[in-house]
């Protein structure tokens, strides 16, 4: 594989990552858990290939950056672009989701805490814990 196939492999893995982003973002906002879950193993998937070619980078350009690349004429500023567009996308697109991931999050433990019962550890005159257990919201006595 040469240097410029391997630019158009990853240019092709970002492409199909940012479509499962997309897919994700859609099932994590409908709160689809089954759907995010196969998602995540694509995802693995295509992390993996990409792990592959990055080292398959790294032994055919050492340290070089694309720059680097177009200006030794390896390859063309449009190719570099939209490599360096589509990687910055999936960045992005990636982070959202994490976001979003951790608002569902969020909401999850909120909900559990109102629900649940919570112990309230103190200390009676005597010094021996008094152990209450407080009630949730819906059996609280008003």
């Amino acid at each position: 594989m040469d240097v410029k196939e391997l630019i158009f492999k990853f240019i092709e893995l970002f492409t199909r990552l940012i479509l499962l982003l997309d897919r994700e973002k859609e099932a994590l906002k409908k709160d689809n858990a089954e759907e995010v879950a196969a998602l995540l193993n694509e995802k693995r998937e295509i992390a993996l290939e990409i792990s592959q070619l990055e080292n398959k980078r790294k032994e055919l350009l050492n340290e070089k950056k694309i720059d680097e690349l177009v200006l030794e004429g390896i390859i063309s500023s449009e190719i570099a672009k939209e490599f360096i567009e589509k990687a910055n996308i999936v960045k992005e697109k990636n982070e959202t989701n994490m976001i979003l991931t951790k608002q569902s999050l969020g909401y999850i433990h909120l909900m559990t805490n109102l629900l649940s019962p919570q112990k309230n550890v103190t200390y009676k005159q005597s010094g021996t814990l008094d152990a209450n257990t407080s009630s949730n919201i819906f059996n609280a006595t008003v």
